[in-house]
């Protein structure tokens, strides 16, 4: 396999080690992609950034420390929207009190652009919080965010 004018060896065995698997990932790891989302809104395309609240890794405050370095025309109407709170699965109640909506998390949207952040769930969003992420998807791709 060429890459970048050089050659390189898939890992084929089982014996291969964790090093050897990141040697040959590591030009695809932790890219800054802000460049790439600016013209798919221009052209009108709908955008989701979602993280777990209790996400360690690739959290909330990551994304909001780069998104105010990415040059969009409508950032700063972005982040003058407030940030509401966000009920799911829709409609759904607290289990003790059916007056009160679930919580879910939180959104902030407009322009195309919407940042998620999902209650109760860590990096794994799907697998934390199934229930959530179905109905965040579900909403992102019907256009009812």
């Amino acid at each position: 396999m060429e890459r970048n004018g050089t050659s390189a060896t898939l890992c084929n065995d089982s014996t291969a080690s964790n090093s050897q698997v990141h040697a040959h990932l590591n030009d695809d790891i932790m890219k800054p992609y802000s460049q790439l989302i600016p013209p798919i809104l221009d052209a009108g395309l709908p955008v989701l950034l979602y993280q777990g609240q209790m996400d360690m890794r690739d959290g909330v405050a990551a994304t909001m420390a780069w998104l105010p370095t990415m040059r969009w025309a409508k950032l700063s109407e972005w982040f003058a929207t407030n940030r509401t709170t966000w009920v799911s699965p829709a409609g759904a109640v607290e289990p003790n009190d059916n007056t009160v909506p679930k919580y879910a998390g939180y959104i902030r949207s407009f322009g195309g652009l919407t940042h998620m952040t999902v209650g109760g769930a860590g990096h794994l969003v799907p697998m934390d919080q199934p229930e959530r992420a179905q109905d965040m998807i579900q909403r992102f791709v019907r256009g009812q965010l």
